[in-house]
């Protein structure tokens, strides 16, 4: 995720889409004839995997970032139906209740708390009617390798912070840190695959965090 400073798009994207996938997907709801808006996108990894993965008849697959580079990335390789450039710690440039599904994949992370509120607020605003949001995030503080202030996480969120907004939360992996290499990252990476079916039913102990929540109701 970028949203400030521009990111090369030779830049490194991340391995964490190929780790929440398998879990994203399951969640996933019938995607034809949908508006689909990936908040976020950053290099189109999510994207990708849903248009490789899902039928989107008659869908639109919106990708949403700051960063020109990622942009002209996903655009590059068709990834997205639509690419709009903006700001996401501002108002959201869509109509209240005119999205069907909402991903934003380990994007929160990077702002302040009080920004990533208001980031919810505006998630809850355009989410439309009978819609699903899909948010992923780490359940362990991580520092960043990479110097740019928007590169590096600002907040940690919780299962509670998810709860109370009315999310169902799962878990992935173990709450240790797992993005420094070092002699002992494979057993961290198979202690994420071993504890996963337990984190999955007891968040609190995860490493990631998946939290979705279905609009049936709206005011």
């Amino acid at each position: 995720m970028a949203n400030g400073k521009d990111v090369d798009c030779d830049a490194f994207g991340g391995t964490h889409p190929t780790v929440y996938h398998p879990f994203l997907s399951a969640i996933l709801p019938d995607l034809k004839n949908k508006i689909i808006l990936d908040i976020g996108c950053g290099k189109g990894m999510v994207g990708f995997l849903i248009r490789t993965q899902r039928d989107l008849t008659n869908s639109t697959l919106i990708g949403m970032d700051i960063s020109k580079s990622f942009l002209f990335f996903s655009k590059k390789h068709n990834i997205y139906d639509k690419l709009i450039a903006g700001d996401i710690t501002k108002k959201l440039p869509f109509k209240d209740n005119s999205v069907d599904l909402i991903i934003c994949s380990e994007v929160i992370e990077h702002m302040k708390k009080e920004i990533g509120k208001k980031l919810l607020n505006e998630i809850d605003r355009i989410i439309a009617k009978n819609g699903r949001v899909i948010i992923t995030t780490p359940n362990v503080w991580l520092k960043m390798p990479s110097t740019n202030y928007f590169d590096q996480h600002h907040s940690l969120w919780n299962v509670n912070d998810f709860t109370k907004r009315g999310y169902s939360v799962n878990g992935i992996g173990i709450k240790l840190p797992f993005n420094i290499i070092a002699w002992y990252t494979p057993i961290i990476q198979s202690l994420y695959y071993f504890m996963t079916p337990f984190a999955f039913i007891f968040p609190r102990i995860s490493g990631l965090l998946i939290a979705h929540k279905d609009f049936t109701e709206k005011d």
